[in-house]
């Protein structure tokens, strides 16, 4: 579910001295890019076999040492590597009650579903909301081993008094990070973001547990931003935390704050350190070839994962062009390289096209210094089939401190212009609902080797009526093997060396 953040601007006078500017960007090379290749790509749960019917999907799901697992609004599948089923699909509903919860907590249902593999502990890790009015749960679950389909043991707490929205799932060596965006009720008003940190040694014992969580709710979202995620970081304890202006007023800011002693009870929150970047603003909504209906892009939160490799932290977000000269209006892709400890820029690109939008990217990183960004495309009137809703991908070569990019690369075409729900009488301004997210990760197998799950239009088949409706596609991208130059080594940390919120509601039930 994704509410917009609409909040009253408020002074940002006692932050700004803190804003650290970035240094020279260096210019992306294109179409130069490192080597890449399909090794996988194959449909995932559609609207179709999706057993809760629900639209958007919020695709996502992640990579483990034998499987891909999809976890989707309705949905969770289990996949062999080569896209063969590895258990039928159940409803979330179904992992949720067995995994452990009362089926009377998820009575009034559930959005928003994260799942990560993490390689150091071999267990997977995901998170869900219910859709309670007020007082809803984040629910919190672990695999009993590597295997997603073993067997699963999960936990809940209240979000939120009000409603707690949009939950981002990250970790670490030592500790499992759940961020929300609150508000006053499931139709309310923003009232501000919250970051809970869960020792992972207590949900990885027999019964998982929130006992020693510590909570940091309400923060104030001109100081702090909103949309809080926490880094996954594999082979690290940063504890790094990133968010997005909430408030309007601080356009071409992110922030960056940091968990500490997140292995236990009484965890801390650092201060927050703006950022400099790309003066931005809210996506608009993205266009279709036929020009009947468009359809919602999101916002400039990071929606999806934010990936730290050693001192880096990658990010990426959809952005509009309305405070970018020469541009023509569109929406595209902003992505930022950090380094964790300066909290400095170490380099800032786009994707960008006035004749395209690219909305709800996702972004992963490996020490190499291979970058992946999946990604959709659509196009305006007369650009059909190529602007037809379509999954996307662009890879990039990180060396020091330069990136060399390559152009986008078709992934899936999408069936057709997508009309699901909207009502064609209202024409462009009312968006069909889409997202709301894309995902990355990384093989832990392999880190040369890359898995991202988009939604993109299929043809509808069953009669309904329906031009196209949504369907999920996941990719396996590998990447040829190089090693990085020492100045790449250095920024990501030698001890990487043995890697082996806009608006709601977010899922409409179809009758």
């Amino acid at each position: 579910m994704k509410k917009t953040l609409t909040v009253t601007a408020l002074a940002f006078s006692t932050v700004a001295a803190w804003i650290v500017f970035p240094p020279l960007v260096v210019a992306e090379a294109s179409p130069i890019a490192p080597f890449t290749s399909i090794l996988e790509n194959f449909p995932g749960v559609d609207l179709n076999s999706d057993p809760e019917t629900a639209t958007p999907p919020d695709s996502n799901g992640a990579a483990g040492p034998n499987h891909f697992v999809e976890f989707i609004n309705g949905a969770f599948a289990t996949y062999h590597k080569d896209g063969t089923p590895a258990q039928p699909v159940i409803p979330d509903t179904t992992f949720w009650t067995n995994a452990g919860i009362n089926p009377s907590t998820i009575a009034a249902g559930l959005s928003d579903p994260r799942i990560i593999y993490d390689s150091a502990s071999g267990h997977w890790f995901a998170a869900q909301i219910t859709v309670d009015n007020t007082g809803n749960k984040v629910l919190v679950a672990r695999s009993n081993t590597s295997d997603p389909t073993g067997g699963w043991k999960a936990t809940s707490f209240t979000g939120n008094a009000g409603f707690a929205d949009f939950p981002t799932l990250g970790l670490d060596a030592n500790g499992v990070y759940v961020g929300t965006n609150n508000f006053t009720n499931s139709t309310g008003t923003f009232t501000g973001a919250s970051l809970f940190s869960i020792p992972k040694s207590d949900l990885t014992a027999s019964t998982p547990s929130v006992t020693h969580m510590t909570s940091f709710e309400n923060l104030a979202p001109a100081t702090r931003g909103a949309t809080f995620q926490a880094a996954i970081d594999q082979n690290g304890s940063s504890g790094a935390v990133l968010s997005t202006d909430a408030t309007g007023s601080t356009f071409g800011t992110i922030y960056r704050a940091t968990i500490t002693g997140s292995g236990g009870p009484g965890a801390h929150l650092s201060a927050t350190t703006p950022i400099a970047v790309t003066s931005d603003g809210s996506p608009g909504a993205a266009r279709q070839p036929d020009g009947t209906m468009v359809v919602d892009a999101g916002d400039n939160r990071f929606s999806a994962n934010v990936s730290q490799v050693g001192n880096l932290l990658f990010s990426a977000r959809t952005i509009s062009d309305s405070h970018v000269a020469n541009l023509g209006t569109h929406d595209f892709i902003d992505w930022v390289i950090v380094n964790a400890t300066t909290n400095t820029v170490v380099h800032e690109g786009t994707i960008s096209d006035p004749n395209f939008d690219y909305f709800y990217p996702s972004i992963a990183a490996n020490p190499s210094g291979d970058i992946l960004l999946a990604f959709n495309r659509s196009g305006g009137l007369g650009s059909a089939p190529g602007g037809y809703i379509s999954a996307f991908a662009e890879a990039c070569q990180l060396t020091g401190t330069t990136v060399a990019c390559g152009n986008p690369f078709l992934l899936r075409q999408g069936a057709g212009n997508f009309h699901l729900l909207g009502d064609l009488s209202f024409g462009p301004t009312v968006p069909e609902r889409w997202g709301d997210y894309s995902t990355m990760s990384i093989d832990p197998n392999n880190p040369s080797d890359f898995w991202a799950i988009q939604e993109v239009p299929f043809t509808d088949s069953t009669g309904f009526g329906l031009e196209t409706m949504w369907g999920t596609q996941i990719t396996e991208i590998g990447f040829e093997s190089a090693v990085p130059e020492p100045s790449t080594f250095a920024l990501m940390g030698l001890g990487l060396l043995g890697f082996a919120a806009r608006r709601r509601p977010g899922r409409t039930p179809l009758a």
